[in-house]
């Protein structure tokens, strides 16, 4: 009997804390932001019509824009002096996508999320050059590091910049010796995670919407759970206000993944509307960058399609910026094996119930009332 308690002792005090220990590292960690990545699988497809679309690997790509309230958290640990101007005045004056505000002097600048209209922390971020979108990721991927701009901190890490305006994305981080795991993504990765389906005309039938959103037909603007709506002017209006009427201290701007019914195939959302997000065309150095998606202020659904895109080196405080953020990319996810909690605490409550019945008979054996 002795040695049956003891065999149960021995698989509880195993099983339950290597249980747990795998059940917590399935768990977000708690310091630093949190960046939702969803899978892009289906590699080698073919380019849609337009010529875009085809990508030969497997990776994943951001669910959301990144938010106003994670590069408030990039801008707290890297510009309390700004040497490359991450921080852009309009990010706090213009009121239709405002979201930061700076306090402090230079080399003790801190930044805060504005209310404007509500909180902007989930909201997309503006105001971006492509050039900030390459720092964010160099910063995600050497693992959100504090301190002043360096090769360790935001100039290296997904790519080296150090060396040229654009430089092609490093296949090895240096500051990890493994492939970055953040980076702005190539034109074809962002195309494919916005418009195609394995399955668009039915199971094994791939094909390519023209719409983000799972549609050939233009969108609604109706925030909420309906299919096939997105953020931008209609003839109904803004899709904030639903008026015609434009107001410049009005925030129209919505929170990433507030048109909760409109995801693409692969679950991002706002790849149509809300604002644009940077691409890396081919992703070789030395070329031009340019942006797909569409906007808030678009009168017309046709930014928002597969047959619109932005070619350019918009690196400033130009065209576009205003309605331009940051998605990110990054290498294939290999899924965690699910942990069957409740079978777990049924195994738990099977040996402590054993656990149990030997003791009472141990007590039975021994109570002196038994002899």
């Amino acid at each position: 009997m002795n040695i049956c308690r003891r065999l149960l002792w021995a698989v509880v005090w195993t099983v339950v804390p290597q249980a747990a220990a795998a059940w917590l590292a399935t768990t977000p960690a708690l310091a630093g932001i949190t960046y939702d990545m969803v899978n892009v699988g289906n590699p080698g497809n073919a380019n849609d019509t337009t010529g875009y679309g085809a990508v030969n690997d497997l990776y994943s790509i951001g669910k959301y824009d990144v938010t106003i309230g994670q590069y408030t958290a990039f801008l707290n640990a890297v510009a309390a002096t700004d040497t490359y101007s991450l921080y852009n005045a309009s990010m706090a004056t213009d009121l239709n996508v405002a979201g930061i505000s700076r306090s402090g002097l230079s080399g003790s600048f801190s930044y805060s999320v504005i209310t404007n209209g509500g909180s902007s922390a989930n909201r997309p971020i503006t105001y971006v050059d492509w050039r900030d979108a390459a720092r964010f990721a160099n910063w995600m991927s050497n693992g959100q590091p504090t301190g002043a701009p360096s090769s360790t901190t935001t100039e290296n890490g997904a790519y080296d910049l150090t060396h040229g305006t654009f430089p092609a994305k490093n296949s090895t981080n240096p500051n990890t010796g493994a492939a970055p795991t953040f980076f702005v993504p190539t034109e074809n990765e962002w195309y494919k995670a916005a418009y195609y389906s394995p399955i668009k005309g039915g199971v094994g039938s791939p094909g390519y919407w023209s719409y983000a959103t799972q549609s050939n037909s233009a969108p609604g603007n109706q925030v909420g759970g309906t299919a096939n709506q997105a953020n931008y002017f209609t003839g109904s209006g803004y899709s904030v206000t639903q008026s015609l009427t434009f107001s410049a201290s009005q925030n129209y701007l919505t929170d990433v993944g507030a048109f909760s019914g409109s995801a693409s195939y692969y679950g991002t959302f706002d790849q149509s509307g809300n604002v644009s997000q940077w691409n890396d065309l081919s992703g070789a150095g030395g070329g031009t960058r340019g942006y797909r998606g569409g906007s808030w202020n678009y009168n017309s659904a046709y930014p928002l399609s597969s047959a619109d895109r932005v070619d350019g080196q918009y690196v400033g405080s130009g065209d576009g910026t205003s309605r331009v953020g940051i998605l990110l990319a990054g290498p294939y996810i290999a899924p965690v094996p699910e942990i069957d909690t409740n079978g777990l605490t049924h195994v738990i409550a099977l040996l402590a119930g054993a656990l149990g019945f030997l003791e009472r008979r141990r007590l039975r054996r021994w109570h002196p009332s038994m002899g």
